[in-house]
């Protein structure tokens, strides 16, 4: 039995997804400056902090497994943790902002960035792994006791008021880079790839893909590939690539004669490569472009050939497992027709269009190109319904579905969200420690001048 949730558990997650969602794209948009509201870029990262941490500890049980009514005591100390600590950079930036300046705190920002902190390292456990919680622990850990630790690590000796300051007032810190992209960067692609998945985007992208190599050796399983490198353009998202085309082609491929093993191995093989497929990239590619200076235009443009052999790779090694085991296409009878399909569903590729026509073109901010690039996914998928009367839907079934986006879209931020923020705490970590500066140093001298070696030590670092 997988994981769900009550019924009350549910509408609450609705409720908060919508407000996560709704809040972010009208910042996004500068659509609040028009209501008279102006909130800095802080606060507004705080909150959306605070809304992404109380969705992780109400989603993500402690038990991965069974149906949750209500919430246990611990979670609800998690997330009043995630409130305190995140609510005061929200909603008191008169008393914090003063303490910026002069670098000071005081006791009760020790008290909540210490809660925001701990709330943030169980987050990243429950969403990320384990591995990534106990690397953010030992940053702050570090930073606590470094003059405990000569030799490899600097020797300073922080105060908590000032690790406080680090972590919880200052740019380098929770609040940082990271974060500020996972709050609106990353929160428009993912509202633009909930869109696409709850949209019949997906299928026609599949459909293309069958008609075009289908008859082929092997051919479900080369459309896997080139459905999920299509689907990459749109979805930076693993997990979202995989659902969308596995539950068709992973049948196919095992009707067709390869193994279980081997058609659920290229499936997710090839949707793993949609995190490195431009336009639409995986969290990470909006952190290459903000932290080297660089347009993300640039990053895409970068990326495209390593994507473009990373799925010729995978086709050929299909290619010859299928010659090996002597599979044949699928009968023509079965397969839709390419142009049909272009006919019927052409009007899905206009967001990929909008969407590079800004980045390219207009230089746009990357925030603002993937906003509307959502919109107009949601306007071309509602007037596709709405002009065949078999499709219409009521008022009614328009808001569920628009909920049913935002809330897919929620899901989806949760765990780059929280990764952004422990990377905030590893940041603050080397920064104010210097360690980050030392750290080159260190692998420098154990490479022994051998650039291949250094390679491999970075790789690792």
């Amino acid at each position: 039995m997988g994981r769900t949730e009550g019924k009350a558990i549910s509408v609450l997650i609705k409720c908060l997804s919508v407000i996560l969602i709704l809040f972010g794209s009208l910042y996004v948009s500068n659509a609040l400056e028009f209501f008279g509201i102006h909130i800095s870029i802080v606060p507004y990262c705080a909150l959306i902090l605070m809304l992404v941490l109380v969705l992780v500890f109400i989603i993500f049980p402690i038990k991965a497994w069974g149906k949750r009514e209500k919430l246990p005591w611990y979670d609800i100390i998690f997330i009043l943790m995630s409130v305190f600590g995140s609510g005061y950079i929200t909603f008191f930036p008169e008393r914090w902002e003063p303490l910026l300046v002069r670098g000071t705190t005081t006791l009760l920002e020790v008290f909540l960035c210490l809660m925001l902190v701990l709330a943030i390292l169980e987050a990243t456990r429950r969403t990320v792994n384990l591995a990534m919680a106990l690397i953010a622990a030992f940053f702050v850990i570090h930073l606590i006791f470094g003059s405990r630790f000569p030799g490899i690590f600097l020797t300073f000796n922080f105060s908590l008021e000032r690790i406080a300051g680090i972590f919880y007032l200052r740019a380098e810190g929770i609040f940082g880079t990271p974060v500020v992209i996972a709050s609106t960067i990353i929160l428009a692609f993912m509202l633009l790839s909930a869109f696409l998945q709850k949209s019949d985007a997906g299928r026609f992208i599949l459909d293309g893909a069958l008609a075009l190599t289908g008859k082929w050796k092997g051919g479900p399983a080369k459309a896997a590939i080139l459905g999920s490198a299509a689907l990459g353009t749109m979805v930076g998202a693993t997990a979202a690539n995989v659902a969308t085309t596995g539950s068709v082609t992973i049948p196919l491929m095992k009707r067709t004669g390869y193994s279980p093993e081997f058609a659920g191995g290229v499936e997710c093989t090839a949707s793993n490569g949609g995190q490195i497929m431009p336009p639409v990239m995986g969290a990470v590619a909006f952190l290459i472009a903000e932290l080297l200076g660089m347009p993300y235009w640039s990053v895409c443009v970068a990326a495209f050939l390593p994507a473009a052999f990373y799925f010729l790779a995978i086709f050929v090694q299909v290619h010859y497992e299928a010659s090996k085991l002597g599979l044949e296409g699928m009968p023509s009878e079965e397969l839709p027709s390419f142009w049909v399909v272009l006919k019927d569903g052409w009007f899905y590729l206009i967001p990929v269009f909008v969407l590079v026509y800004m980045l390219a073109a207009l230089h746009l901010p990357v925030q603002h190109c993937g906003l509307y690039a959502s919109l107009s996914t949601m306007f071309i998928v509602i007037i596709n319904w709405q002009r065949k009367a078999s499709t219409r839907k009521s008022l009614k079934d328009l808001l569920l579905w628009l909920i049913a986006c935002m809330e897919t879209a929620a899901r989806a931020l949760l765990v780059p969200a929280v990764a952004c923020a422990s990377a905030g705490i590893i940041i603050g970590s080397l920064d104010s420690s210097g360690l980050g500066f030392r750290l080159s140093s260190i692998l420098v001298d154990a490479s022994g001048g051998s650039l291949f070696l250094l390679l491999l030590l970075t790789a690792i670092a």
